[in-house]
């Protein structure tokens, strides 16, 4: 009997964990070595890859408002893009990456995209407050408050009774 063992799938587990690990130290080398291992988890393996990007997104507020040079922030934020996006291209309909994808243009200033994913999720998810309440967000950092009240009240509508 041959048993035949997939090994990048671990590879890349292991690097996200190294990512993750380096990405809560608190010196600009951390932010670094998470943007390396980061990189390394994303191109490994196929397996897994819309979940290293949630990790990818959700580290991009850490690395950008890092000590790190200019420089390898603008590589950062481009590389988190490419791979939001790539995911995107493959799971338009997944209401999640939509949702990641809008969260991470209104963390990092671009509240125009992020309003074009959210209400994407919005459609995908009706029911859905966090769509709601992100999207009111987006429209509060792009200076919209007519439209963040609209969707807040909607998202309240949904459960009076949620506490946010």
């Amino acid at each position: 009997v041959m048993y035949f063992v997939n090994i990048q799938p671990l590879i890349a587990n292991e690097n996200l964990i190294y990512a993750l690990q380096a990405v809560n130290g608190g010196d600009a080398a951390s932010k670094e070595q998470a943007f390396k291992e980061l990189t390394i988890a994303l191109n490994e393996s196929r397996l897994g890859r819309p979940e290293v990007t949630e990790w990818i997104s959700s580290s991009a507020e850490q690395i950008l408002s890092s000590d790190i040079p200019t420089v390898d922030k603008n590589s950062y934020f481009s590389f988190a893009k490419n791979s939001i996006e790539g995911v995107l291209r493959e799971l338009p309909t997944d209401a999640r990456y939509q949702l990641l994808a809008g969260t991470f243009y209104d963390q990092t200033g671009f509240p125009d995209d992020a309003i074009k994913h959210l209400k994407i999720a919005q459609t995908l998810l009706p029911g859905k407050q966090a769509a709601y309440i992100a999207l009111g967000s987006a429209y509060i950092n792009k200076g919209d408050h007519t439209d963040a009240l609209a969707s807040f009240n909607a998202a309240h509508d949904l459960s009076p009774t949620y506490i946010y």
